[in-house]
């Protein structure tokens, strides 16, 4: 019809375009620092700073997820604390002992954006977010129990609170789509929290930390899909300080230190499934740099970053690998944490001498093969510098085989 204007075809809306693409009405392509459009035009670029950094839908679902995981580990009886004097009291404590962690020693730049990050930005935060905001107060609460050996009463009832306030908030946070620094600085706290709840667990037959590896796993996946992050921010400062461990994670010239961590009838390079030797490899790179910067001295604090970081390491299938109880995967984990326990990193974290991962060494071990367990006793040593009774061949004729499930 005449004087109707036709309707646009294929055309999408740019929604978080630069400023000069707005004021022009053109689609933006949304590339930084400098859009498409604007690169060949020779024009300004600059976005709005008040744009915040989103999370896609699917990636919430799968923070949703990883939640879950976490709270079927807790009960659901925990009332929240009551507004009072001696409430405030408490909260500024623990907040206090949170700022008190950090020292204020001459150290490398980025061991001080670290603690700029955790002990100042990551407070302050906080205090507009109850997701984060119960987090921070139960991660703290469950650091001053364990220097105080789980003496307080009272605190211990605290932590319990938040730990449950916590998590109540974070999944009201992820349904509303609240800001995504929040979320993921207090995905981040949740996991640490797990791996606290996780370590020296008395079940019986041993079970592998599941839990804390499918929460820590979905924090750290998360952060690849921010969008719209504005340089100088926590959650820019945080993905600028992680982005130069998961590059080296990524480097294949580790390929042939990562098999050492395996003995040669394990070798990962035994695997039929190219996609699932990746995986493997990938987890195997990281222990191998993790036990790197361990023998180079790394600050403490940096390296208590890494044991957090290692299931963002991980994909869905070798987490599956786990819980199957597959040979390999459960080596790879038992070799990580022995190298944690030998360096002594959670008791620097926890400030305290009681906190161990001997009981999930002996665990994993209690799980894999008498030969395989060996190597256990010793970070990184091969098959050939220990007895093995059976021929290569016999071994992984009775191994159960790490495939993709259907």
């Amino acid at each position: 019809m005449d004087g109707v204007r036709a309707a646009k075809v294929g055309h999408t809306k740019s929604r978080n375009g630069c400023l000069t693409c707005r004021k022009r009405r053109v689609k933006c392509d949304e590339k930084r620092p400098n859009c498409g459009g604007c690169e060949r035009l020779g024009l300004d670029c600059s976005f709005d700073a008040k744009q915040k950094p989103t999370l896609t839908k699917g990636t919430l679902k799968s923070l949703s997820r990883s939640l879950d995981s976490t709270k079927k580990t807790r009960t659901d009886d925990i009332g929240a604390l009551e507004e009072s004097a001696k409430r405030r009291m408490l909260e500024l404590r623990l907040l206090h002992y949170w700022m008190s962690l950090k020292d204020d020693e001459p150290v490398p730049e980025y061991v001080a954006r670290w603690r700029r990050l955790w002990y100042i930005e990551m407070p302050s935060l906080a205090l507009s977010h109850k997701n984060l905001l119960y987090a921070l107060m139960a991660v703290s609460a469950t650091r001053l129990l364990w220097s105080m050996h789980n003496e307080d009463e009272e605190l211990v009832i605290a932590r319990d609170s938040y730990w449950s306030l916590a998590l109540q908030e974070q999944q009201k946070a992820i349904e509303a789509s609240h800001s995504s620094d929040a979320l993921v600085f207090a995905a981040m706290l949740i996991s640490i929290n797990q791996l606290a709840e996780t370590i020296g667990n008395n079940d019986q037959p041993y079970s592998p930390p599941l839990t804390w590896l499918q929460t820590a796993r979905g924090t750290w996946t998360l952060q690849g899909e921010l969008q719209n992050v504005e340089s100088g921010t926590g959650i820019a400062n945080l993905l600028e300080l992680t982005a130069p461990v998961w590059r080296d994670c990524e480097q294949t010239s580790l390929d042939e230190l990562g098999q050492s961590l395996l003995p040669d009838w394990l070798s990962i390079s035994l695997l039929p499934d190219q996609d699932m030797r990746q995986a493997f490899m990938k987890v195997a790179r990281y222990i191998t740099l993790f036990k790197q910067a361990a023998e180079a001295n790394e600050p403490k604090g940096v390296l208590s970053r890494r044991v957090f970081m290692f299931p963002g390491a991980m994909s869905d299938e070798f987490i599956n690998c786990v819980r199957d109880h597959d040979v390999r995967a459960l080596l790879l984990i038992g070799q990580f944490f022995t190298i944690v326990e030998n360096t002594g990193i959670l008791r620097y974290y926890y400030k305290s001498e009681d906190i161990s991962l001997r009981k999930d060494i002996e665990g994993i071990r209690t799980l894999v093969p008498p030969e395989a367990a060996e190597i256990l006793h010793s970070p990184g040593a091969r098959s050939d510098a220990s007895p093995v009774a059976r021929s290569a061949s016999q071994l992984v004729a009775g191994l159960p085989t790490a495939t993709f499930a259907d």
